[in-house]
C-alpha cells in the first residue's frame, strides 16, 4: 500500500526510486533524501524487510525540473517527455485499487 504524502494527482508522473532505510516507521513530511535535485517526496511504499533493522521502500518523488515542478518549463514541461524511471500517476492509482 503506498503512503500518499501529497496528493499525487497534482502530477502527470512521478519518479519511481527504491531505497533501503534503518527505520519502518516511513518519512516524515518532507524528508530530506541522498537524491541528486531531490524537490519533493509524494509517497513510498515499504517491500520488504531486508535484515535486522533493514527495509526496502520504493518511493515516489520528483526532481527540481519535472513536469509542475519550479524549473519544469526548462526541461520536461518544454519537451513532453518523461523521465526513464517515470511512473504514470493513474497506473499507480490503479494498481492501488486493484490491492
Amino acid at each position: 500500500m503506498i503512503v500518499w504524502l501529497e496528493n499525487p494527482r497534482q502530477w502527470r508522473y512521478l519518479r519511481e526510486s527504491t531505497i533501503t532505510r534503518g527505520s519502518r516507521r516511513g518519512f516524515k513530511h518532507g524528508a530530506k533524501l541522498p537524491l541528486a535535485n531531490f524537490y519533493k517526496l509524494v509517497g513510498y511504499e515499504l517491500m520488504s524487510k531486508l535484515e535486522s533493522r533493514m527495509y526496502l521502500y520504493h518511493i515516489y518523488w520528483l526532481k527540481t525540473y519535472d513536469a509542475g515542478c519550479p524549473e519544469g518549463f526548462k526541461v520536461y514541461d518544454k519537451t513532453g517527455w518523461e523521465p526513464c524511471e517515470a511512473r504514470d500517476v493513474s497506473e499507480l492509482l490503479a494498481r492501488e485499487r486493484k490491492e
